[in-house]
């Protein structure tokens, strides 16, 4: 899903005045396949959530986390934003610049690269994870989390789409100033849903029913990208929009309920190297986006084979990558 988000910013041109210029079926073509793409990391902080949170670290648990998960998806990052440094030099024909890539391994400066910006997100998060695991496992009724979560959602996920269509009506655009620090933000609610699918705390809810919710938030969720870009506002799906947050959550409490998935070998191979993927596609996708525009193919079916290719392509090199003895596996974060 994230192959697929980047090959269609990659194609489509999502510029107010360019979105509005391409006809309808264009726009909606571009729309659905971004918006799929941008299940993408909810689906993948809804499953750190449910594997991590439930959890007990006492004092050696904690320790090996930030040794064994923390430290070393630090470490992998790091390497990874060399390499982006020097590819990147190599593609624009610039010099490298060790004081740029001194900024960016600080994480004070972004790199350029439109996927980087997710790890210093699960950095932050990951670093206090054993704490709220303990403190959730403290609670004896985890349903409890759903009222405060419900409260934090409203603020992170709703308020931003009002402030959308307020801009929509040409008013301006605004924000919540209530401290959202504690829930972890926008990403850590995200966690959090994904510790109470753990906890079953939604299996009263029929799967006809989430479905139904599912499809018809995903559908808003295009309709609503569709509208405030016609009233001249842009607003490509971020991970605040509640429309969003609802498609992702459905899908996933579906996805929870086909135990057959697990049992899947073409799963189980994409799950194994998924976040390797999400650290080599980007610079596949630049190198092999003139290839696949030289075909002068439509811009859906651009899309189609690019993302094709990117996922084939990247899964080789990761393959290759995880063979170098020793190190392989610590530079992709293979776990």
């Amino acid at each position: 899903t994230v192959i697929l988000c980047h090959s269609t910013e990659a194609t489509y041109s999502f510029q107010v005045s360019n979105f509005q210029a391409a006809s309808i079926f264009s726009q909606l073509s571009a729309l659905t396949c971004f918006t799929v793409g941008r299940l993408g990391v909810p689906i993948f902080l809804f499953m750190s959530g449910y594997l991590m949170l439930d959890r007990s670290y006492d004092e050696a648990g904690c320790r090996k986390f930030w040794r064994s998960k923390w430290i070393a998806l630090v470490l992998a990052t790091e390497v990874w934003i060399v390499v982006y440094n020097i590819f990147l030099c190599a593609i624009n024909d610039t010099v490298f610049d060790p004081a740029r890539l001194f900024r960016n391994m600080l994480f004070i400066e972004n790199v350029g690269m439109g996927h980087i910006w997710y790890m210093p997100m699960i950095i932050g998060l990951y670093l206090f994870l054993p704490f709220i695991a303990n403190g959730l496992k403290r609670i004896d009724n985890p349903h409890l989390l759903l009222f405060p979560l419900t409260i934090a959602c409203t603020i992170l996920f709703v308020v931003p789409i009002a402030s959308i269509l307020s801009q929509c009506v040409g008013e301006a655009a605004f924000k919540s100033e209530i401290a959202d620090g504690f829930s972890g933000g926008a990403y850590g609610c995200y966690m959090l849903l994904g510790y109470c699918v753990k906890k079953r705390s939604f299996d009263s809810l029929p799967s006809f029913g989430i479905a139904l919710l599912g499809g018809i938030s995903f559908v808003l969720t295009i309709g609503f990208q569709l509208f405030a870009y016609n009233n001249g506002v842009f607003a490509p799906v971020w991970y605040t929009n509640a429309l969003l947050l609802l498609s992702g959550i459905s899908l996933f409490l579906l996805v929870s309920r086909m135990s057959f998935l697990r049992e899947a070998k073409a799963v189980f191979a994409l799950s194994y190297y998924s976040f390797a993927l999400y650290l080599v596609h980007f610079p596949v996708k630049i190198l092999l986006t003139p290839f696949v525009q030289a075909l002068h193919v439509s811009h859906l079916a651009e899309v189609g084979i690019l993302s094709l290719l990117v996922l084939v392509v990247s899964l080789a090199a990761c393959a290759l990558i995880a063979r170098i003895p020793k190190i392989g596996a610590r530079i992709l974060y293979l776990r």
